[in-house]
């Protein structure tokens, strides 16, 4: 299973206009900050408004990394279906749970190599920008998030990947997800102001709740620093930006999100397993 997801990882970083794709989101999200987002909002009471916007945008790029690189990982099996490997693979021997574990690896080693590049680097960005580097303890939390995270998008990327049949739908698969993940996350436009209709969209898209639980620690020491002894304030932030997320008066514990994400990946790879194993040999 370690050789074959080895041969997987191999085949991903081979293919430059995969790779592209599964970070067109973070591309897309570094240019909106940079025209746009930036210097769009202020917010009362903040001390340092720019540190709040830092950590929030980087919270961001490494919440959609996970999902996007995943999924671009697995363009692998993709590439065996079109070309009659996976067939062959299922013919030999080895059995199918360690083809199955070979792909969802390679996919999660993607993901969080490169999730953790995207935390390194934006630790650094904040730093260079007056920032300070999130504590020891916020950190070794932040590892636990993005372990959690890319569970979910490789289950979940897994799964998608095994109903695509062409290297085109795939690659345009590839673009929408990287396009849109963004979007569906609260990235481009903050939930607290989208419509009530578009923000119970967002709230049922997965990959939202471990979006959550990436901010709440990523931005929980810059919301201390600007809103010390001002919970109002600090709640209201939260809600708009998409640190929490609020049904009706109850906002969601991050407890309850990490039961959401990992109840999910359980399905996900269920279902993709499943799908899987009613796969004909050819």
């Amino acid at each position: 299973m370690l050789n074959f997801a080895q041969r997987n990882l191999r085949i991903y970083f081979r293919q430059k206009a995969a790779v592209f794709a599964s970070l067109l989101g973070v591309f897309i999200i570094v240019v909106l900050y940079a025209l746009f987002l930036g210097d769009a909002y202020s917010f009362e009471g903040a001390v340092n408004p720019k540190h709040l916007m830092d950590t929030w945008m980087i919270a961001g790029i490494i919440a959609i990394t996970p999902f996007t690189t995943s999924i671009g990982a697995l363009g692998a099996m993709v590439d065996d279906k079109v070309d009659g490997n996976l067939g062959d693979f299922y013919s030999s021997p080895v059995r199918r749970v360690k083809i199955v574990g070979g792909y969802v690896l390679s996919g999660l080693s993607v993901g969080f190599i490169l999730s953790v590049a995207a935390f390194v680097l934006g630790e650094a960005y904040i730093v260079m920008r007056g920032g300070e580097l999130l504590s020891l303890f916020n950190m070794l939390c932040m590892l636990g998030a993005i372990l959690l995270s890319v569970l979910l998008s490789c289950t979940m990327g897994f799964l998608i990947v095994c109903f695509i049949n062409s290297k085109n739908a795939y690659m345009i698969v590839c673009t929408v997800i990287g396009s849109v993940t963004g979007f569906l996350t609260g990235v481009y436009v903050p939930v607290g102001q989208m419509g009530e209709n578009v923000q119970w969209l967002v709230k049922l898209f997965p990959v939202t709740h471990t979006s959550v639980i990436i901010r709440r620690v990523m931005c929980s020491q810059a919301i201390e620093e600007n809103f010390a002894g001002m919970d109002e304030y600090a709640a209201e932030y939260s809600r708009m930006m998409g640190i929490s997320l609020e049904f009706g008066d109850w906002v969601m514990p991050i407890w309850v999100h990490c039961v959401i994400v990992t109840v999910l990946a359980v399905i996900f790879f269920a279902l993709a397993t499943l799908r899987v194993s009613k796969e004909k040999r050819r």
